[in-house]
């Protein structure tokens, strides 16, 4: 994996790294520029919630590689994360909560930190955004958007609606991937690539094949 740049990174991305609260999941795969709803109701994760709000926000959500049981050591996890910030909280009966979480960036774990948080904890390194690709890249990518929009009419709004966003080429690529990616093994690929070039090849490949189905999102 490519070195960090300082100059690429999120500040607050870099110092959450020093000790990055962890809230894994099954099948879950969180991307950068991605919005991602919680409903937290565990009481590990209830203090989580409170303590990264009571600090700067940010947490982390690996995808969990296998099932816990209890008394077990903690299961396996992804290394390469994506990490959020709460942007909405919303207190529910009985210490429960939703929150939204907005994609920062990612960042590879390099150790988990013991402690006496009930939740897991990992000092980590901040990873740079992938490396830009260019005008040609991103045409490539419209370019099968449309094409896309053209042979499958139940999804023409959505990728529409994708086509009509005027943002930065990853958050292109990470949004097409949220839409697109089911299979978290997939998801997890595409969240690891270092380049934007690879991103694309990555989401050309599953545009080519892609039907509409009840598992294609908007």
């Amino acid at each position: 994996m490519a070195q960090s740049d300082p100059d690429d990174l999120d500040p607050l991305l870099t110092e959450a790294c020093a000790a990055l609260p962890l809230f894994p999941l099954p099948g879950m795969v969180f991307l950068p520029h991605t919005l991602l709803p919680l409903h937290v109701f565990e009481p590990r994760y209830r203090a989580l919630v409170a303590d990264a709000l009571a600090a700067d926000g940010v947490l982390a959500v690996p995808q969990l590689l296998a099932d816990e049981a209890p008394g077990a050591a903690p299961p396996a996890i992804a290394r390469v994360v994506g990490v959020g910030r709460i942007v909405q909280h919303q207190e529910l009966p009985g210490g429960r909560s939703n929150v939204v979480l907005a994609g920062i960036g990612r960042a590879r774990i390099t150790t988990e930190i013991g402690g006496d948080a009930p939740y897991r904890l990992a000092q980590a390194v901040a990873l740079p955004p992938p490396r830009a690709g260019g005008g040609l890249v991103r045409a490539r990518l419209l370019a099968s958007l449309a094409a896309l929009a053209q042979r499958e009419p139940a999804v023409a709004g959505a990728v529409r609606s994708l086509l009509e966003r005027d943002v930065v080429t990853p958050a292109l690529c990470a949004a097409v991937a949220h839409m697109l990616l089911r299979d978290p093994r997939d998801r997890q690929v595409f969240l690891e690539l270092e380049a934007e070039s690879d991103q694309v090849e990555h989401l050309l490949v599953a545009l080519a094949t892609v039907s509409a189905g009840p598992g294609l999102e908007a």
